[in-house]
């Protein structure tokens, strides 16, 4: 897991640091502003909340205070200001428009301000958008939306794109230049600025060139991050607050579920770059970080700082606080940066790389479409657009058949840990949309001219793999999933091992960037990466054997596990389930090692001797007893424990885990010439021979059948270790016609 998703992880949990300093400038803020004797807006109507004094008025105050003329235009003295009325949806939007010193043409800022949708006008946060305009060397039209109660959702959204389109007609009687136009705003107006580039983007509008969001709303589902945590009674901004602004701006849950106000659910991808300014001490820190993952995901270019010791509100106090001077000038160089390149600020960024972009090897050469005609095949599957979400219905296309290449409609598909993994990123490597399953069991509908491997009709396994570059050594030695071609192997989704940006020479010699898996209702694989499913193997049972099958299978045989020898499987789960099953039918002797008494009783029913890591006794009893043993946890973990249980000479593997371990003691290793090692899927002639093997014995996973709209709960159920071993997914479920699916709303199980 990377220590980006555990911290997000952390985030939801609302663990870490409760303790903020706050600089000493930013408490001669709030200090006033308590002596302004205030009311808590969360106990007031929207009309008596308007009235209560702002930061801003806490600032002008302290200028007093110190003889200091606090107008605007006595602050920022090189910047003019009219206001204007704006057309939107048979209103009228009052704003204002700051001019720069110098000669235009201008660039533009459009600018939305905060104060939750509810309280706040162009008034109260003149100071942002004038030292805005003066930092960016910008025209700045700040808007005054349409507020809540009095206009629910989404009545400020559909405003700030209707300021957004007259700012882009009207931009030379602005003085502006209609090239180079962004989008600001701070809280509430973060949020906004955000939104009206997607919904530019949606229209096929002028794009904008950049988007700053100051302390934005990024989303209204999670209300326990960190931030929501250790700055709930902050001022001038809490908790208590944000729901209130929630309260008088929805009507429903449907609203805040709204991908506009839940912005890291929403579709990404294609933004001009982002600056996200936070402060540190503010309810919505977590929502910067939450966006800046989600654009990084989305492939957009994000620069997000945070500014320790200040609040939220502190972007326009730049007359008393040096940090909300040292922010406006940040914000203004990032918008000069977009506004320097228009054409390259506004691109499409996809979060993939085009293999006509890299130099080095050509892809590898696909047969050409024996059909011309019916190239493309509409495909359905389910999809997770970021780290941050559940999966969902994705419509797409597959490159109908060639000529050396097979058709399947899939039947059933494993839900892997693997997926999990991918799904969050907590490798770090996901490239979105992404559609998981590598344990795709199917029916073949269509075959190319040239294959001669399968028939249509026949039922096929595909796993972790669909295709390699078949000319390494490891490739050439039948060892497909050791490939050591530029690009390794090219995954059944989430494209190849080593994508091309970090390939040797930008190499992409598969042509492609992501590939999309099986959870969808189509799958299309090259012969030889297809696997025939003995006829009597339930196809259900089959698919696991696919990623946990072959996984486990492959390092006992590589090991030389035999009858007699004495295996430890550390780990009950999916992937301990089948090496327990695997090792007995080897003729091995079995002793499962677990850290939940519940599952002693399942190890007794496989016939199997179970041990709780916990018992110290026992683990002592067996120190030197064993020929080989296999660690099955998904996640990092501690193997010192169980090195001191093998027999001189021989070894522990790791399969369960891809990222990081705990440090081994080498003494214990050394002493004894033990080898610690790590296994990875298996070649595909390992993966044909687990089928056949467990045909011949009868075994397969225990497993839950479902439907796939319940996959989204079997993920989190994986997660919180609530799973009873593998969850199938029946792909019947996904297709239009409700006839078609043979699954009830209740999972179903499945002993294998």
């Amino acid at each position: 897991m990377t220590s980006l998703v555990r911290d997000l992880i952390n985030t939801v949990r609302g663990e870490g640091d409760t303790s903020h300093s706050v600089d000493t400038h930013m408490q001669r803020v709030l200090d006033q502003l308590a002596a302004l004797h205030g009311q808590a807006i969360e106990y007031l109507d929207a009309p008596q909340a308007r009235a209560q004094p702002s930061p801003g008025d806490a600032v002008a105050a302290l200028l007093r205070a110190e003889g200091r003329d606090p107008t605007p235009t006595a602050l920022i003295p090189g910047v003019k200001s009219e206001d204007r009325s704006i057309p939107a949806g048979g209103a009228a939007l009052s704003s204002r428009i700051y001019t720069p010193a110098g000669n235009g043409p201008f660039p533009l800022i459009v600018y939305f301000h905060g104060g939750g949708w509810v309280i706040a006008d162009k008034d109260t946060y003149d100071a942002g958008a004038r030292g805005l305009s003066e930092a960016a060397g910008a025209v700045v039209v700040s808007v005054d939306y349409r507020r809540a109660p009095e206009h629910k959702f989404p009545t400020a959204w559909n405003d700030a794109i209707a300021a957004y389109d007259w700012v882009a007609a009207n931009a030379q009687a602005l003085g502006g230049d209609a090239s180079r136009i962004a989008l600001a705003g701070e809280s509430a107006g973060g949020n906004l600025a955000v939104a009206t580039a997607i919904a530019a983007r949606n229209r096929g509008a002028k794009k904008p060139v950049g988007i700053l969001a100051i302390y934005p709303v990024a989303q209204t589902g999670n209300t326990e991050t960190q931030s929501y945590d250790d700055s709930a009674n902050a001022r001038p901004l809490n908790k208590a607050m944000i729901g209130w602004f929630l309260d008088k701006l929805v009507t429903g849950p449907a609203d805040k579920a709204d991908t506009r106000l839940d912005l890291i659910n929403a579709d990404l991808v294609g933004l001009p770059p982002v600056t996200i300014i936070n402060a540190e001490i503010d309810p919505l820190r977590s929502d910067g970080e939450m966006l800046e993952t989600a654009l990084k995901e989305a492939g957009v270019e994000v620069t997000r700082k945070v500014y320790g010791g200040v609040t939220h509100e502190f972007f326009g106090m730049g007359a008393v606080v040096p940090k909300a001077q040292e922010a406006v000038q940040f914000a203004g160089e990032q918008l000069q940066r977009a506004f320097a390149a228009p054409e390259q600020a506004g691109a499409v960024h996809t979060g993939v790389h085009t293999g006509a972009a890299h130099t080095g090897s050509q892809p590898r050469a696909r047969l050409a479409p024996e059909d011309p005609a019916a190239t493309k095949l509409k495909v359905v599957g389910y999809a997770a657009k970021h780290s941050f979400s559940d999966l969902k219905a994705f419509e797409f296309e597959r490159e109908a058949a060639r000529a050396d290449e097979i058709e399947i409609d899939v039947l059933f598909c494993g839900v892997c840990h693997s997926d999990i993994h991918q799904i969050k990123n907590e490798w770090d490597n996901t490239v979105y949309p992404c559609v998981p399953g590598h344990e795709v069991v199917g029916r073949v509908t269509r075959i190319g001219s040239s294959v001669t491997r399968h028939a249509v009709g026949d039922v096929v396994g595909v796993g972790c793999m669909i295709d390699s570059c078949r000319q390494c050594e490891p490739c050439l030695a039948g060892d497909e999933n050791y490939c050591e071609g530029p690009n390794s192997w090219l995954a059944t989704y989430n494209g190849p091992m080593i994508p091309a940006a970090k390939a040797r020479g930008g190499t992409n010699m598969y042509g492609r960037d992501n590939t999309y898996g099986g959870y969808s209702t189509v799958l299309v694989v090259q012969e030889d990466f297809a696997l025939k499913i003995p006829a009597n193997l339930r196809p259900e049972v089959a698919a696991p054997i696919l990623c946990a099958g072959v996984t486990t299978y492959s390092p006992l045989k590589h090991w030389g596990v035999k009858p007699g020898d004495r295996v430890g499987i550390i780990g009950f789960g999916g992937l301990g389930d089948m090496a327990a099953k695997l090792a007995v039918a080897m003729g091995a002797e079995v002793t499962l090692f677990t850290t939940s008494k519940e599952k002693l009783g399942e190890a007794a029913r496989l016939g199997v001797t179970a041990v709780l890591e916990s018992d110290e006794e026992a683990l002592e009893a067996l120190q030197g007893k064993f020929d080989f043993l296999l660690s099955t946890i998904p996640q990092r973990h501690d193997i010192n424990g169980y090195i001191p249980l093998l027999k001189r000479d021989k070894t522990i593997c790791i399969v369960g885990a891809l990222e990081p371990m705990e440090s081994v003691n080498n003494q214990a290793v050394a002493f004894h010439r033990k080898n610690v090692a790590g296994s990875l899927i298996g070649s595909l002639q390992d993966t044909q021979e687990v089928l056949d093997f467990c045909a011949q014995h009868d075994i397969g996973p225990d497993i839950e059948l479902i439907n796939m709209d319940q996959v989204n709960d079997a993920v989190k159920r994986a997660i919180d270790g609530e799973v009873r071993f593998r969850s199938v997914i029946n792909m019947a479920s996904i297709k239009p016609d409700p006839a078609d699916a043979t699954v009830e709303d209740s999972a179903i199980f499945v002993s294998g």
